[in-house]
C-alpha cells in the first residue's frame, strides 16, 4: 500500500475517489460531485453548472392590477365550420 506519512494517532487514511491514492482523511476535500478527492485531484465546479441569480421580483404581479376585458367573437366570424360541416345560423 502506498501510505504518505507516518502515524498520527487519530488521523485515519482515507482512499482518493479519483485516482485511488490513500491521503489523510483530513486532507481530502468533498468536490461539488460529492466526491472525496486528494487536493491534486480537485476540481472546482464550473461556472456553466451554476444557475443564474434571478431578481426575485422580477416577474411578480403587480398587486391590484386588472386584465383587460376580452372581447368576444361572433360565432360566424368564426374560420372554421362545425365538426359535422354545416356553419351556425344564430337564432332571429
Amino acid at each position: 500500500m502506498n501510505f504518505r506519512g507516518d502515524y498520527r494517532a487519530g488521523e485515519p487514511y482515507g482512499r482518493c475517489d479519483r485516482c485511488g491514492v490513500n491521503f489523510r482523511l483530513s486532507e481530502l476535500k468533498v468536490e461539488w460531485t460529492n466526491s472525496k478527492v486528494c487536493p491534486r485531484c480537485y476540481d472546482i465546479r464550473p461556472p456553466q453548472l451554476t444557475p443564474p441569480r434571478i431578481n426575485p421580483r422580477e416577474g411578480a404581479p403587480i398587486p391590484g392590477a386588472r386584465p383587460e376585458p376580452s372581447i368576444e367573437t361572433e360565432d360566424s366570424d368564426l374560420g372554421f365550420q362545425f365538426r359535422d360541416g354545416t356553419t351556425y345560423v344564430p337564432p332571429t
